[in-house]
């Protein structure tokens, strides 16, 4: 397994690691072998300020892995809102729909995240018979 310490670092919130690695020139949209990135990782851990931090490095926030997912989804799925906040506000796209067509909207109503419906703007008829 081929692993990139960027990315790596990302995931678990190391902030000083990763921002070391960027001042050195790493490149903030590397793939690991799954196609994941390091705003991916960061999303999947809950660091929204790692977030914030990539995306100001110019991390893509809509990159699919090679499932198709992307960071935002990730973070609805996991109802993780601050993370969810962040990378709305760099325009991830919440229509992005992964292979199986699901979207990040309909991740969040899946799982029962009543609270994911601010940042998504789900109207409230989508919203019926949510568990939650």
């Amino acid at each position: 397994y081929n692993r990139i310490p960027l990315i790596d670092a990302a995931g678990r919130g190391d902030a000083e690691k990763v921002r070391g690695y960027l001042l050195a020139g790493q490149n903030p949209n590397q793939v690991d072998i799954d196609g994941r990135t390091a705003v991916m990782l960061a999303s999947y851990g809950n660091h929204p300020n790692m977030v914030s931090m990539l995306v100001d490095a110019k991390a893509r926030c809509d990159a699919k892995d090679k499932n198709g997912i992307t960071a935002l989804q990730i973070a609805a799925e996991r109802g993780y809102e601050d993370v969810v906040v962040q990378l709305l506000r760099c325009k991830a796209s919440p229509n992005l729909d992964n292979r199986e067509g699901t979207t990040p909207a309909m991740f969040a109503a899946q799982k029962g995240r009543r609270a994911m419906t601010g940042p998504f703007k789900i109207p409230s008829a989508a919203r019926s018979g949510w568990a939650g």
